[in-house]
């Protein structure tokens, strides 16, 4: 059944996904989410801290170091989004592969992986909604937008074991981008020119980032990690009323990130997380951004597992539970935050041999607030991930 998983989860992520992505999307890039295993997906997102080579996450580089089997994870998501705005409320639906990838041993202390994860997939989205800023400053205005493409992350990871548990990792990202986005204001105001304007943003960048896991006895563990900046290129066409047309030349920078995280086991069967990302947007090419700009934001989440009581043949389903705090790193024309935050629960149960599990998790959260930003989102959102081992050698599994 593994290697099927395997064969299968391949062609979906080489076909690509199609998902509509967030109303509240800046520079044709769109809203992402968070990308971990289906279990700290559960747990409020968490993607750092959980010494969980099982449910493989690339987002720790140093997390597989030490394997001894071949490892590998698939995630699926589906959302559905209702958007507040001055016209009233529509919904939509999206659906994607955003994650997969595989970690190999190389020994006993080495492990080496590669995968696939989707930054972002707008696909198409054509919306027609007005827009009335809170302040009144601008006049009011109907926006016809459409965006398409997708832009994708190709992780390679070296990891190693050091001494006494602690783990280090280095991982190479390269990214490859073609998205466009096209919108035109028709203002009411017959004084106020309308206008089109297109945006395409192409090609590829690379990244890297740095991990370290250290355990702290029998009661837990904490992790650090770096992810550097990247940089992408493209251009802005703007064409107005009168005809006139005017391009630029555009780089766009992945914002470079912080990020730390501690786990607790208090005692047995129940285990509780923290994790804190720091996105550094200071140095974001403002052409690509809103009027409000970018400013740097922290992301903060805690989730909990309980995983339940053994019974004959039988081992009661996990409970997980958690709570996301994740502002967004650009503010509306006014320059206000935009907030955003989601509540979390998941579980999952083995498959096979105890080689594998399949894990799932469901999510409800919000972005912005009416009253505030003019603009509303709400979202709930299904996660399902598979994951599992293959025999590298012929030797006991070590989750057996």
């Amino acid at each position: 059944m593994n290697r099927l998983v395997i064969i299968v989860a391949a062609l979906f992520t080489a076909a690509g996904a199609a998902a509509a992505d967030s109303q509240f999307g800046a520079g044709a890039l769109g809203v992402g989410s968070v990308q971990a295993n289906a279990r700290g997906w559960g747990m409020g997102g968490l993607s750092w801290g959980l010494d969980d080579s099982l449910r493989v996450s690339l987002v720790n580089p140093a997390i597989g170091a030490g394997m001894k089997q071949v490892s590998y994870s698939l995630l699926y998501s589906s959302d559905r989004r209702k958007v507040t705005d001055g016209e009233g409320e529509f919904s939509y639906n999206a659906n994607t592969f955003p994650f997969f990838a595989f970690l190999i041993p190389l020994g006993r202390r080495v492990s080496v992986g590669f995968g696939y994860n989707l930054e972002q997939d707008v696909s198409t989205v054509r919306t027609n909604s007005g827009v009335v800023p809170a302040s009144g400053e601008v006049p009011e205005y109907t926006r016809l937008f459409e965006r398409s493409g997708s832009i994708f992350r190709v992780p390679g990871v070296v990891a190693a074991s050091l001494f006494r548990g602690v783990r280090v990792g280095f991982r190479l990202d390269s990214y490859f981008g073609n998205v466009t986005e096209k919108f035109d204001l028709d203002f009411n105001d017959p004084d106020v020119e309308d206008s089109e304007e297109r945006l395409e943003l192409g090609g590829s960048a690379t990244g890297v980032s740095f991990g370290i896991f250290v355990p702290a006895g029998r009661f837990g563990s904490v992790s650090l990690g770096w992810v550097s900046s990247a940089k992408l290129e493209g251009h802005k066409e703007r064409k107005l009323a009168d005809g006139s047309v005017s391009r630029e030349k555009l780089l766009f920078d992945y914002p470079e990130r912080y990020a730390a995280s501690a786990v607790v086991t208090p005692f047995p069967r129940f285990t509780a997380a923290a994790e804190w990302i720091r996105y550094r947007w200071g140095d974001v090419n403002h052409v690509l951004s809103p009027a409000g700009g970018y400013r740097d934001v922290d992301e903060f989440a805690v989730g909990a597992e309980y995983a339940g009581v053994g019974r004959k043949g039988l081992r009661a389903l996990p409970l997980r539970f958690g709570y996301r705090n994740s502002p967004l790193g650009y503010r509306d024309m006014d320059g206000r935050r935009i907030d955003s935050w989601s509540l979390t629960a998941g579980s999952g149960f083995v498959l096979g041999r105890r080689r594998g599990r399949l894990d799932f998790a469901f999510e409800y959260g919000r972005l912005g607030d009416r009253a505030v930003n003019g603009l509303e989102e709400s979202f709930y959102r299904i996660v399902i991930g598979v994951s599992g081992q293959e025999p590298w050698k012929r030797r006991k599994s070590y989750i057996e």
